[in-house]
């Protein structure tokens, strides 16, 4: 399993194009936010139980942060690549 940042990194740092679909062993609640699954109350009651056990003081704080969360339109895949290749120097 990965998560959703991890191809955005692997995308940035490595300069290559990356495409997730719902057949990739990604983490179910990325794949809700990011369209690849669909989300539903009972889906989001689930991830709200988690989140309350170490990010919410209450599962209601939790759950309205689900119902609050931009979510991306439910598609067949995810492609991301790097816009520019430029080197940081600190």
């Amino acid at each position: 399993m990965f998560m959703f940042c991890q191809a955005l990194y692997v995308a940035r740092t490595n300069g290559l194009t990356v495409g997730i679909t719902e057949q990739d062993r990604l983490v179910e609640g990325c794949m809700r936010i990011h369209g690849l699954r669909e989300s539903n109350e009972e889906t989001m009651k689930a991830e709200a139980n988690m989140l309350s056990t170490m990010w919410f003081s209450s599962h209601e704080d939790a759950l309205k942060q689900q119902h609050d969360y931009l979510r991306v339109p439910l598609a067949e895949a995810i492609v991301m690549a790097p816009l520019r290749k430029k080197k940081i120097e600190p």
